[in-house]
């Protein structure tokens, strides 16, 4: 099995998945030669970038012939740039969708530049923004950051079935009840098909009833 390594960051890569182009530079070529590298005679290893590099689905071509240390190396690999950002854009990165749920945990973030083809979406509206793996994979599969919960949401198509329910329409979250459902220890089969709000199910998985002061 091919030995996989860490990247910081960003998840995890096979060693088999570099390509041949990606060589290290010869004895006589040991310096970056990126202007603004703070340590170009300071490296494990070196990079003469051949245009035809794979490394990150990033475009090398503009690098062709540069010699790069292996700091650059990764950082142009991730970011599809050399130039390091001002302290004020050091931050933590952060997925900028305003509806994610968890905007600073990611194994991977993918900064839109809108000319992406996967899935077959059109991610022009997105361009400039940062997605988290979790919200990227959901535009490239249903064309739409948004989720079907929430959508409905908006829609005013999610509330609580029970007509008992007070705000049956106002729940930080719904949820559809299956025959097998098992939670609390409960029998939920006469609740098959129907969908609570947070405050019905906690009551029903406590009580064992949806009605209130019985």
């Amino acid at each position: 099995a091919p030995r996989v390594e860490m990247s910081e960051g960003h998840g995890t890569r096979s060693k088999d998945d570099r390509p041949e182009a990606e060589a290290a530079a010869p004895a006589a070529a040991k310096r970056c030669t990126y202007a603004e590298c703070k340590h170009p005679d300071e490296s494990m290893q070196f990079f003469t970038i051949t245009g035809k590099e794979k490394r990150g689905r990033q475009n090398w071509s503009s690098l062709t012939g540069e010699v790069l240390c292996r700091a650059c190396y990764q950082h142009f690999g991730t970011h599809g740039r050399l130039e390091r950002r001002g302290k004020a854009d050091q931050k933590r990165p952060h997925c900028t969708y305003a509806g994610c749920e968890k905007p600073r945990t990611s194994w991977r973030w993918f900064e839109i530049d809108g000319t992406e083809q996967r899935g077959g979406q059109d991610w022009t509206s997105l361009k400039g923004e940062t997605l988290c793996e979790t919200c990227f994979w959901q535009y490239m599969t249903r064309g739409t950051l948004e989720k079907p919960e929430d959508e409905a949401r908006r829609r005013g198509l999610l509330k609580c079935t029970f007509a008992g329910c007070k705000r049956p329409a106002e729940s930080k979250a719904f949820r559809e009840i299956k025959g097998d459902e098992k939670a609390y220890g409960q029998d939920w089969t006469s609740l098959a098909g129907e969908v609570l709000c947070d405050a019905c199910f906690q009551h029903f998985g406590i009580q064992g009833r949806l009605e209130r002061g019985v």
